[in-house]
């Protein structure tokens, strides 16, 4: 049974970081094994102590860890997929890519790209995710991630990147996971 002032401490963080009902976990398909496992439990303790959507793109690797985590919690997920991808999203994920490396895509990686946006601003393009929470390589903005991360830094949205130790001490810290997760 979960010590009380340990659930309050969970709930307590979930209310000061979230501005709305959903917030976005992606991240690189290499993300390290360690870092999964984090990204796992912030997905679970977030859907266990809140209603709060977890938006994701369904890839393996930080998507899907956490996609794992939430649906284990008993929470819900909304993942946009490339065929959910409409041409508003496209054109704004086009955007922040260089026109020499839009024009090399096809027509399936050019929704993958797309749907980035929707994951931060939803099918419509018109609600704002509460943060993006992500592991990138160096910490750099890179990949599909890299139109997640720039889009919502445009926007104001916050952007967590667990390849920084001061961000995974803030999730391991304000979700009370110091006894779930080793960092080795």
């Amino acid at each position: 049974m979960v010590d009380f002032f340990k659930a309050l401490k969970r709930k307590q963080f979930i209310d000061s970081i979230f501005i709305n009902d959903f917030f976005t976990g992606v991240g690189s398909r290499k993300t390290p094994k360690n870092i999964l496992e984090l990204m796992e439990l912030i997905g679970y303790t977030i859907a266990v102590y809140s209603d709060k959507i977890l938006v994701s793109g369904g890839a393996i690797g930080a998507d899907s860890a956490f996609e794992t985590g939430a649906k284990e919690g008993g929470g819900r997920t909304k993942i946009f997929y490339a065929k959910d991808c409409t041409k508003e999203a496209q054109e704004l994920s086009k955007s922040f890519l260089n026109e020499s490396h839009w024009n090399n895509l096809n027509d399936y990686q050019r929704k993958l790209m797309g749907r980035n946006s929707q994951q931060v601003l939803g099918r419509h393009l018109n609600s704002r995710t509460s943060f993006v929470i992500c592991w990138t390589p160096e910490g750099k903005s890179v990949g599909g991630t890299k139109i997640a991360i720039n889009l919502a830094l445009s926007k104001g949205i916050p952007v967590y990147n667990l390849f920084f130790d001061d961000v995974k001490e803030l999730f391991i810290n304000g979700l009370d996971l110091s006894d779930k997760y080793l960092p080795f």
